[in-house]
């Protein structure tokens, strides 16, 4: 009874974190996650998490997120041609699938470090990661 109470207890204290992953149309490939505690400052700091995950079947996907609560941010990429690095046009622009998490209060990403912080916390439980597909060029 003392350890069931004690489970509970902990659990409580603990919030569950939730990564929420918008617009993926690429199933079947990897996804690379890069996660920074906000006192990082930028994205040239070492992550405190490097994940990777097979992205499946649908466009919305939620994947338990092993983390205190704290404020982070999150980059991403899609691993299209399975060669571990996103792959980009003149060393600027993304070949491939990328992603920001959105920060506290927004509603679209942004590539600076500081937009991209966001809280985990008993009221803010999920962390938003919106896919950006690169534009494809007529030729």
């Amino acid at each position: 009874m003392i350890l069931l109470l004690l489970v509970d207890t902990l659990q409580a204290e603990s919030p569950r974190f939730t990564l929420q992953i918008n617009g993926n149309q690429s199933a079947g490939a990897t996804l690379y996650l890069a996660i920074y505690p906000a006192d990082s400052d930028d994205w040239q700091a070492e992550a405190h998490q490097n994940l990777k995950r097979v992205l499946p079947d649908t466009e919305q996907v939620q994947w338990p997120l092993d983390l205190p609560a704290g404020r982070y941010a999150i980059k991403a990429f899609v691993d299209l041609n399975h060669n571990g690095q996103l792959d980009r046009k003149n060393r600027r622009t993304p070949l491939e699938p990328f992603a920001f998490s959105l920060g506290d209060g927004r509603d679209k990403p942004g590539i600076s470090f500081n937009k991209a912080v966001f809280t985990l916390d008993g009221e803010h439980t999920t962390a938003r990661l919106p896919l950006q597909y690169p534009k494809q060029r007529a030729r």
